[in-house]
């Protein structure tokens, strides 16, 4: 409801129907930036009982190794630069949580 109240929708997946451990679900919007150009925000939601979680900003949130693992079994994440800029962080052993990496729009 809240992400709905935000402009956001639900949008339906092929993954949405795959058997998995994971409830996943998918929001998204367009807004358009200064420059004319518009862009997608897509919140992926996945929701399991066993999750390893930290806090971050008020929020209880997925650890980044464990919600990476998901993107490779249900997400195809090679076109996703928050993922790719997230596994490419981790690899050079620095947090992912809150990096300015994860909002950059690539050239």
């Amino acid at each position: 409801m809240i992400l709905q109240k935000e402009g956001f929708r639900k949008v339906w997946t092929r993954y949405d129907h795959l058997p998995s451990q994971e409830n996943f679900r998918r929001y998204e919007k367009t807004v358009e930036m200064e420059n004319g150009k518009f862009h997608r925000i897509t919140i992926d939601f996945f929701e399991r009982n066993d999750l390893e979680t930290i806090a971050v900003n008020g929020f209880t949130v997925v650890k980044p190794e464990t919600l990476l693992s998901f993107y490779r079994n249900i997400h195809s994440s090679d076109k996703c630069w928050a993922v790719i800029a997230a596994k490419d962080l981790l690899e050079k052993g620095i947090d992912p949580v809150g990096h300015p990496k994860l909002s950059e729009i690539p050239k």
